[in-house]
């Protein structure tokens, strides 16, 4: 069975990656393709220095099945192909996520480190250093603002490893994702705060925006839509899940973050 790599997206991000990273990540790949939903480019060859085939939806999900496949998602419509690869059974597949804005995970290729990671900063390659992980021992998180499963997560690579944990997600749309990816996860469709209660969820185009802090935004963007969400202290929820030890805790909720603690 051949490791094969296959680039969603032969557009412009799909360029970016190829001319700083596919130098790199081709010697860990027997062979290296690019797929995109532009049935003009399928069947085609695009040259990134050397020329890569584009394949047909067909002969990606052939590959699926013959091959040990590793995907990139390498465009700004990283959303849509998420839940490309969620209908296709391929999310499991996917190994990073770029778009124009990930300069930061490319300059770790170009310093050398082949390890892949999802999260923003690296926190879950910081997570593969710490004993648990290195000792084989399955550690247990609490991911509040946890926005996306897969996507900029601090949690996805050690989830795949058997760690498992609690997801906090006032945005319904994402919630209903972690209840398809998460399934060993606690998932919960609710705020923390200090105080319990009904509050205003502020939600904009970007979803890492969204929060329950108005004073975070005011004067600088403009929410797209506004719903009553619920919100409850952080020691409730410990408690009604019966938390006794937390390996990893994120907090990310754009302002709201001492309210937590």
């Amino acid at each position: 069975m051949k490791n094969v790599l296959i680039i969603m997206g032969a557009g412009r991000v799909g360029a970016l990656i190829s001319e700083d990273v596919l130098s790199v990540l081709v010697e860990g790949y027997d062979e290296v393709y690019f797929y995109d939903n532009d049935i003009k480019k399928q069947g085609t060859y695009i040259r990134r220095g050397t020329e890569y085939y584009v394949l047909s939806l067909q002969e990606l999900l052939f590959k699926k099945e013959t091959e040990q496949v590793s995907i990139i998602l390498a465009t700004d419509q990283w959303q849509e192909l998420c839940t490309f690869c969620m209908e296709h059974d391929l999310y499991k597949n996917i190994i990073a996520v770029y778009n124009k804005t990930d300069v930061s995970i490319i300059d770790c290729y170009r310093k050398g480190y082949l390890r892949l990671g999802y999260a923003q900063d690296g926190e879950d390659l910081y997570l593969q250093e710490q004993e648990e992980w290195k000792s084989g021992q399955k550690g247990f998180y609490v991911d509040i603002g946890a926005n996306h499963p897969i996507y900029a997560s601090t949690t996805w690579l050690v989830y795949q490893h058997g760690w498992n944990g609690i997801n906090i997600e006032p945005n319904e749309a994402y919630f209903s994702l972690f209840n398809r990816l998460r399934v060993r996860d606690i998932n919960l469709n609710c705020g923390i705060g200090q105080t319990e209660g009904i509050l205003d969820y502020y939600k904009f185009d970007s979803s890492v925006y969204n929060t329950f802090d108005k004073k975070e935004f005011k004067g600088k963007r403009t929410p797209k839509e506004v719903l009553k969400v619920p919100v409850y202290r952080l020691e409730r929820i410990l408690e009604e899940n019966n938390v006794k030890d937390i390996t990893f805790m994120n907090i990310d909720v754009e302002g709201m973050e001492l309210a937590v603690l």
